[in-house]
């Protein structure tokens, strides 16, 4: 039996958890056969690497846990490029089998890219929990691609297929999970609310290894589960290192029709390797990835990919394709990249990607000195204020270091150019401290930090006491 955890990890029968920062995963409603970036170490065109993948958040819970709910609400508050999967483990067994192979002790417990973070008990903020899933997406990955497929038959079953790139120079060992979701779970939580993507079960559970610029395939035919309906499964397919379990890519897709004949309708599948989503770019860049057929890879005959709405193009190769585009031909902001594969008579989902450009850009002006109190007491709030010019007008937001060591403590909302912003500070602790401030525009380019501002803080300010010593307190006739 698994105990129940309260909240911040203080269970139900007085025992006190420890909470470690999470990284965590969102919610997501992919294109049919939706299949995951390329992520890990992939070359971004100019000698650097990108550690992108999308991250697994695997949440041990429970339709008698009270404080479940509040955990899957804040998990599904992080913005990121994530997936969440809720292992009920009173209602599945592949689910109970998942949370004790992650060691899960209680919950709510949730694991993220294979035990990289975890948190037990329920968390009411989303702070840390965004801290965290930056820290998991900061790891670095294997040089890998995640493709997969379902094919709904009409006698409601799923025929799965995924395919493992190893865009690596090594042999890569990894662990397969597919799991089989619904997206609005028959199983209701402590409140009463459907579960959200809910593990069914494992279409596929399995060892595998694949050689240098290789690619492994596995399939499982016929996965079924009672009265499951097409439109509200998803398929979440991750791959593990062998060596650390810990998450290297996780791909998602819903199923698609076979054809009325009662034939398959094949179609290939594709991903985008480079750019990863929300990436910013500049100059001329490479966008690849891969595309399969389930028929076999010699099929493919097309990749097209298109920038925003201008037209299709063909790109160089299929199985690993390329395209080149100059980024300067386009407006600095956010676009889209699209890619489509084809068999010459079917065509593949659409993977889709937004990025932004940055081609055009100048770095907001340093910052006015800070201005406010410079001899405050500990304990009391005190107004510091500055303003910044940004050269193109861009919006602006402000990172105070309140004590000169070069790091930004916290940071401000977006401001229009110009504007005074004015940031309220209580000081804890007597001393000198040398506050600096330095600004940021919406595409991220930073200016320097402002001259300091050297505030001396003194003792907290307490009201005087008095206390009586004469006479001795009782009763006197």
């Amino acid at each position: 039996m698994y105990k129940v955890y309260g909240v911040n990890g203080r269970g139900v029968g007085g025992v006190t958890v420890i909470v470690t920062l999470i990284c965590i995963v969102a919610l997501a409603t992919p294109n049919v056969s939706q299949v995951a970036k390329t992520t890990g170490l992939k070359d971004a065109g100019d000698g650097c690497f990108d550690n992108h993948h999308k991250v697994i958040a695997e949440m041990a819970t429970a339709t008698y846990c009270r404080y479940c709910p509040s955990m899957a609400h804040w998990i599904q508050q992080v913005q990121g490029d994530f997936q969440y999967v809720a292992l009920v483990i009173d209602k599945s067994g592949a689910a109970n089998s998942r949370a004790s192979e992650l060691g899960v002790t209680g919950v709510p417990t949730a694991v993220f890219d294979g035990g990289y973070r975890t948190v037990v008990g329920a968390q009411h903020n989303v702070d840390n929990l965004q801290q965290a899933y930056e820290d998991c997406q900061a790891r670095t990955v294997a040089d890998i691609a995640v493709t997969v497929s379902g094919i709904w038959r009409e006698d409601n079953k799923i025929d799965v297929l995924v395919y493992v790139d190893n865009l690596g120079t090594e042999t890569y060992y990894g662990h397969l999970h597919v799991y089989v979701v619904e997206k609005t779970s028959r199983w209701d939580d402590y409140n009463g609310v459907p579960y959200k993507y809910a593990v069914l079960g494992y279409a596929l559970n399995t060892d595998f290894e694949v050689q240098p610029g290789g690619t492994w395939s596995g399939e499982q035919k016929g996965w079924t589960w009672l009265e499951i309906e097409m439109e509200n499964i998803m398929l979440v397919a991750t791959v593990f290192s062998q060596s650390t379990m810990y998450a290297d890519e996780t791909a998602t897709a819903e199923p698609y029709p076979s054809g009325g004949d009662g034939e398959h309708k094949v179609v290939p599948v594709i991903n985008i390797a480079y750019p990863s989503e929300g990436e910013r770019l500049n100059g001329t860049i490479t966008i690849s990835g891969t595309a399969h057929h389930p028929e076999g890879d010699g099929k493919l005959k097309w990749v097209f990919v298109q920038i925003d709405d201008g037209p299709w193009q063909e790109a160089e190769g299929t199985v690993q394709w390329s395209f080149q585009w100059d980024t300067t031909e386009v407006e600095d902001g956010w676009h889209t990249i699209s890619a489509v594969a084809s068999d010459g008579t079917r065509e593949s989902g659409i993977e889709t990607i937004s990025v932004l450009t940055v081609n055009y850009n100048e770095p907001p002006l340093e910052p006015n000195t800070p201005c406010g109190p410079l001899s405050p007491a500990a304990g009391v709030p005190c107004d510091y204020s500055t303003s910044a010019v940004d050269p193109n007008n861009d919006s602006l937001r402000y990172g105070w270091d309140w004590d000169g060591n070069g790091l930004v403590d916290e940071w401000t909302d977006y401001y229009p150019s110009g504007a005074m912003v004015t940031t309220s500070k209580v000081w804890s602790t007597e001393g000198v401290y040398n506050v600096q401030v330095k600004t940021e525009d919406v595409y991220g380019l930073q200016s320097g930090f402002s001259p300091q501002l050297t505030v001396t803080v003194y003792g907290e300010d307490k009201p005087p006491s008095v206390n009586i010593t004469k006479p001795d307190e009782g009763i006197y006739f």
